[in-house]
């Protein structure tokens, strides 16, 4: 099938296949995928993605592991053979989707959670989906989620019409106690931000790349720049500061290893990029993921994938793959929340699109930090 929305928030010319149903004969598979290639062929797509059924908020994924389980609702069970018998076609993993089972005595409250709640009693509320008002609950249950997962690998928005459907679904198999909605008297906030990043080649090969980054918050509802934020942690007003990276160290990168300018040892010395990232080609895409410790020694982490074109990487006349990005990292505290004392972390999550120049960005932002920030509009040393 094509999915419209799928096209228009990741690659155009992807089609899905799914509701497979097979015996295990390897005619009965090549015939089925030759009659779903052809047809999605014929409809301009040029990469074939599944199984979904029919869509990624819904049933999607093939069985490989967990068969001495029994199936679960809303979720895919195929027989053992299935795996193989996709790759036999041709298909390769795309993605990894895991489940877990939860006993029912785990959906207590967290203790965390219990004295937060206690702390912002006058802030903060937890309260029950009222089911009598089913449309409008839906429809914050709706905003949440979509919010929530936008930056999920293969994500789409759900429609207000498919949401709708899939909540009366939901609703009747789980008790009224189980889905919550936590209000407060504040807005949530959202950033955007510019990273430039310049590599300059050396003699030897090697590659010196030096970035200048910062980032805005926005209030989610209004999309209003954030001036100041009422922290509903400490009862505190915060003056929201944009969050900028200065460093004087930069990176250096090769075949031979990758480091910090500041970091005494040699490229051979250091890790080894190939031990730092996966690499995953899918049709015609090469995915990039990055999990790291950030900084290093922390205890705390970043995850970053990145896309691009398998053509444009292995075409030697090439000057760049153009990327997008989807980076999602914790980290400390910014000083502006003013956290001393209480434990927890930020957890920053959003999604980046490669351009060739700041003269393509938003008219606003570049504006904006044309007026503010204007030694952020480049990142070559001087």
């Amino acid at each position: 099938q094509v999915d419209e929305l799928y096209l228009e928030h990741h690659d155009a010319h992807t089609g899905f296949f799914g509701m497979l149903e097979a015996s295990e004969d390897p005619a009965v598979f090549a015939a089925l995928f030759d009659a779903a290639e052809s047809w999605l062929k014929d409809q301009g797509m040029r990469t074939v993605l599944g199984p979904f059924s029919l869509g990624i908020n819904q049933e999607i994924g093939c069985l490989v592991e967990g068969f001495d389980s029994p199936p679960y609702l809303m979720m895919g069970h195929a027989r053992p053979y299935y795996g193989e018998a996709i790759e036999t076609q041709g298909f390769a993993k795309a993605e990894d989707v895991l489940a877990y089972v939860l006993r029912q005595d785990m959906f207590a409250l967290p203790e965390n959670i219990q004295k937060l709640l206690k702390r912002l009693s006058g802030k903060m509320k937890l309260r029950q989906v009222d089911r009598k008002n089913m449309a409008s609950e839906l429809e914050i249950l709706r905003d949440i989620f979509n919010d929530a997962w936008a930056n999920n690998w293969g994500f789409v928005p759900f429609t207000r019409e498919e949401f709708t459907a899939a909540g009366k679904e939901l609703f009747t198999i789980t008790p009224p106690d189980f889905t919550w909605i936590a209000e407060t008297d504040g807005e949530p906030a959202a950033f955007e931000g510019s990273e430039i990043d310049y590599f300059q080649k050396q003699a030897d090969g090697s590659y010196h790349a030096y970035a200048a980054t910062v980032s805005f918050f926005r209030d989610t509802r209004t999309r209003k720049r954030l001036h100041v934020f009422d922290n509903p942690i400490t009862g505190k007003r915060n003056e929201v500061k944009a969050n900028s990276i200065s460093v004087k160290a930069h990176y250096i990168y090769s075949v031979d290893g990758a480091r910090r300018s500041d970091d005494k040892r040699t490229l051979s010395e250091s890790p080894d990029l190939m031990e730092l990232t996966k690499w995953t080609e899918s049709g015609e895409h090469v995915w990039l993921n990055m999990n790291r410790p950030y900084p290093e020694g922390a205890p705390m982490g970043e995850d970053q994938t990145m896309r691009g074109s398998l053509k444009e990487l292995h075409n030697p006349d090439q000057p760049k793959v153009y990327t997008t990005a989807n980076p999602t990292y914790v980290a400390p505290w910014l000083s502006w929340m003013d956290m001393k004392g209480h434990p927890g972390h930020t957890v920053w999550a959003g999604p980046a699109r490669k351009l060739d120049s700041v003269r393509q960005y938003p008219r606003e932002l570049l504006d904006f930090m044309e007026s503010n920030y204007p030694e952020k509009l480049t990142a070559k040393p001087a």
